[in-house]
């Protein structure tokens, strides 16, 4: 077992990946809920667990029907290991620049966002990692009556690969670009007690080829797939503040090529959950999900990977002032890594917010995760913990900087690393 070192990530989101955070406040009439992926993920951006007050809250530009919210981001970060390499680190220094902008809606009835946004980055040292990435969304929600809504949702992004990414090519002169396009479809059903819901999802990831520091091309279009997933849920409150939930899914994973060992990657996989879902007052919200995966590839030499399901994502505020974030998964990830199907991702979180003052926001983060690739004796560990705090001086300006750490420790050579970062940023937005 190869010792990977520990990492301090000084990044500006605050809530793990599939904790449904509660946005501290308040929207504008009828403002769009969040739209949630079949995976949990928050994709409008309205669970940042370092919102401030909503005294705090910028007033917009009023456009009748609409209110345009423009902010801008900059600031200084630094990386003490921006390779994410196991041996000889090199740290750098990153200047960041992030415009975005939101549209919201405002209606009687139904609801329409639009959210764009670029984050450019711009390393002192190693400027090979110089890159933009952007993102363009638009959700919205359909009141058919009162008891049944429609939300969709399209966006597209451009991005580069983390270079502590799983799959990430260290060998790579400079991080590989991304292209994501996400669409959905839901419907919410409620018949009294008992709430039916579904939705489909279709999501394309392309990655680009890039060059090696030898000079070499290293072809990564063969990771390039279309994912299908279909979420069936039923909830029924058999007492105030607590539902039965039953939830499956199903997923289909179509590779465009065959991979470097001229195996199809393409599978079929599905889950059942059950388990309890909160919602007492404003005390606890969310789920505690238990079943079972299965994720079967289209090669034979790959083998299946199946297993126990876990979803713990909950909201409990046990004072006015505190968020307690609590997060537990395990599911199966995709994954090229040589000799292996897919990855058993099991992970665990916690996430503290506490408004300290109206203005003032200090968040606080643990976790940690196990990877396990199917098929193969690989596996990794790793752990974070982040702090971080948001001052707001007024509703149009606020500062922002966040500590962390991070380590991973891996049974392949080379594949854990240490890292330290750090930021600071000034916000200015209307």
């Amino acid at each position: 077992m190869a010792f990977g070192g520990v990492a301090l990530a000084f990044t500006l989101a605050a809530a793990p990946a599939l904790a449904p955070i509660k946005a501290a406040a308040s929207p504008a009439p009828n403002a769009s809920k969040s739209v949630l992926r079949p995976d949990g993920n928050d994709t409008t951006g309205a669970g940042d667990a370092n919102r401030v007050s909503p005294s705090y809250d910028p007033k917009g530009i009023d456009l009748g029907a609409f209110l345009f919210f423009p902010q801008m981001e900059s600031g200084e970060q630094y990386n003490s290991n921006v390779f994410a390499a196991q041996n000889n680190p090199k740290g750098d220094w990153i200047t960041v620049l992030s415009p975005q902008a939101r549209l919201q809606s405002r209606f009687s009835a139904h609801a329409l966002n639009l959210i764009g946004g670029v984050d450019h980055y711009r390393y002192n040292t190693y400027q090979d990692d110089n890159h933009t990435d952007g993102r363009l969304s638009a959700d919205g929600r359909l009141d058919v009556t009162k008891t049944t809504e429609v939300t969709a949702l399209i966006s597209g992004a451009r991005g580069h690969e983390d270079r502590g990414s799983p799959d990430a090519q260290t060998a790579a002169r400079r991080p590989t670009p991304t292209q994501t396009l996400n669409s959905l479809l839901g419907i919410k059903q409620a018949f009294n007690k008992l709430i039916l819901s579904g939705s489909v999802a279709a999501d394309r990831l392309t990655f680009e080829n890039v060059s090696a520091r030898d000079g070499s091309t290293i072809r990564n279009t063969p990771r390039n797939r279309t994912e299908l997933t279909v979420v069936e849920r039923a909830g029924y409150e058999f007492t105030p503040g607590y539902s039965a939930v039953a939830q499956v899914s199903e997923n289909r994973r179509d590779y465009d090529s065959l991979d470097a060992a001229n195996l199809d990657r393409s599978s079929t996989g599905y889950r059942v959950d059950t388990g309890l879902g909160f919602d007492i007052s404003q005390l606890l919200k969310g789920d505690a999900l238990v079943g079972y995966f299965i994720q079967d590839y289209d090669a034979a030499a790959l083998k299946t990977a199946a297993g126990l399901a876990v979803k713990v994502a909950l909201n409990w505020t046990p004072t006015e002032l505190t968020l307690v974030v609590p997060s537990l998964e395990r599911i199966v990830q995709e994954t090229t890594s040589t000799g292996a199907s897919g990855m058993v991702h099991s992970a665990g979180s916690v996430l503290v917010r506490h408004e300290l003052q109206r203005n003032v926001i200090v968040t606080g983060y643990l976790g940690v995760s196990f990877d396990q690739y199917s098929g193969t004796r690989q596996d990794s560990w790793t752990s974070e913990a982040r702090t971080s705090m948001t001052y707001a001086f007024t509703p149009e300006v606020y500062l922002k900087g966040e500590l962390g750490q991070k380590i991973k420790r891996a049974s392949v050579d080379n594949t854990g690393y240490a890292q330290t970062t750090g930021a600071l940023r000034l916000g200015l937005r209307l």
